[in-house]
């Protein structure tokens, strides 16, 4: 690994979903957000994304300090409420007659005396004759004129924001996914996603092995001076002969592999979203980290590694194409 004169990065597997029945898969956090999943086009999605996060934050303080609430329960009042009962259902045809004019009226009225349009004197009366939802309060009216023109010109549509999210999730697990490989049966069988070469070298425990042969047919792999392991052993991928770094990446790894993500749950929610939530702790150097609640949320030091660190964590197992180390 480089070194530096701020000392060198530390870098951590954290687990962040499960897989099957060959434990969690493991994604090499370094606490900071590299080019490689961060790029200028997501920098600028998850600026949008922030500002308008912050300007539906202050629509929701004004209304707290309006109506005397904490700032979450304002949040609320601005979401559509579901009607369970609907006016029309409980009036005679004569009656709505007389109640639809008296709201348009009272609409004309309104817009006449603030100068405004009729939709918007409807918006803020609020339309009980609506079909499925109405809004209690809307957002517009608790921003200025400045503040409206940056939370129009960020807020994305929802296509765009799962495109944005999507590409994420798709670079993070394509540079980050640790490279491992699992002992499943007799004789050194082992199940990885990523073919193995002699002299490649796994780490295990507290000792490093260097692969001898690997036969792709049989899945066993037999390394030098070195006799049978355990099945359940975890070994992890170094970078090169000469690096004590454990690799990582896939580099084949598409948007389709991403959509896959959407069908493994992780707790109460799915691989997806966890794998997401790493990413927004990555660029915000950790200060987001999501609570990992379902997995073992112990981290192993992937810095220099002097071959006499023993991992204690489960690696990531995948089951894919082949793919290169970075």
């Amino acid at each position: 690994m480089k070194k530096t004169p701020f000392g060198k990065i530390k870098k951590k597997l954290v687990p962040v979903f499960p897989h099957t029945e060959h434990g969690d898969v493991f994604l090499v956090s370094t606490g900071f957000p590299d080019p490689n999943i961060y790029p200028e086009e997501v920098q600028e999605a998850e600026r949008s994304a922030g500002t308008v996060q912050y300007l539906l934050n202050t629509a929701a303080i004004r209304l707290s300090e309006k109506v005397g609430c904490k700032p979450i329960e304002a949040k609320k009042l601005f979401a559509p409420q579901i009607r369970q009962h609907k006016y029309e259902d409980c009036l005679k045809e004569d009656e709505l007659r007389i109640l639809r004019s008296l709201l348009n009226k009272a609409t004309e009225e309104l817009a006449e005396k603030e100068k405004i349009g009729k939709d918007e004197a409807r918006s803020r009366l609020g339309d009980p004759l609506a079909q499925d939802t109405e809004i209690v309060y809307d957002y517009t009216m608790y921003l200025d004129e400045t503040e409206l023109n940056k939370l129009f010109e960020s807020m994305p549509t929802n296509t765009d924001r799962e495109k944005e999210i999507r590409a994420a999730v798709t670079l993070t697990m394509r540079h980050r996914v640790a490279k491992c490989v699992k002992v499943v049966g007799e004789n050194n069988t082992v199940d990885c996603w990523f073919d193995l070469a002699p002299n490649d070298r796994l780490k295990y425990k507290n000792q490093i092995l260097v692969v001898d042969s690997f036969n792709t047919d049989t899945g066993i792999v037999t390394f030098k001076g070195f006799g049978v392991l355990p099945i359940g052993a975890d070994l992890f991928l170094l970078k090169s002969e000469t690096s004590n770094e454990i690799a990582h990446g896939m580099e084949d790894w598409e948007d389709e592999d991403t959509l896959a993500l959407k069908a493994i749950w992780a707790g109460d929610r799915t691989a997806f979203d966890a794998v997401y939530e790493f990413f927004q702790a990555e660029i915000s150097g950790g200060s987001r980290a999501p609570k990992q609640e379902t997995v073992d949320t112990k981290s192993e030091d992937l810095g220099e590694l002097n071959g006499h660190s023993p991992i204690t964590s489960s690696p990531p197992q995948l089951i894919g194409a082949s793919s290169t180390t970075e």
